[in-house]
């Protein structure tokens, strides 16, 4: 899956994107642990919240190695779990789209 922000373009693995397409629904909302591990690992009895952190760490890589704020991008919130923020320069919100290969 390739996830593009204005002109630029990053690739992700499904796990990834099925996490960020999660995300990207409800842009500012943010996801518990568990309600992302229902989401992406389905009713896998191996996943935990490790299997998370660990997804969240290689996206933030990804966008940060494509020249994103990755920590401003996808938000750590304290006791509750993950959102996305896309703002521009401007302070408005940005709309991300995917693209799936075909």
């Amino acid at each position: 899956m390739r996830l593009e922000v204005g002109d630029i373009s990053v690739c992700l693995t499904p796990k990834q994107a099925s996490l960020l397409e999660m995300l990207i629904t409800q842009p500012g909302r943010a996801f518990s642990d568990t309600s992302i591990l229902k989401h992406v690992w389905e009713e896998s009895a191996y996943a935990n919240s490790s299997d998370v952190k660990q997804q969240i760490y290689l996206i933030r890589k990804r966008l940060r190695s494509a020249g994103l704020d990755a920590a401003a991008i996808l938000t750590t919130v304290p006791g509750v779990g993950y959102k996305l923020v896309i703002t521009r320069n401007d302070g408005t919100v940005d709309a991300l789209s995917t693209d799936h290969p075909h």
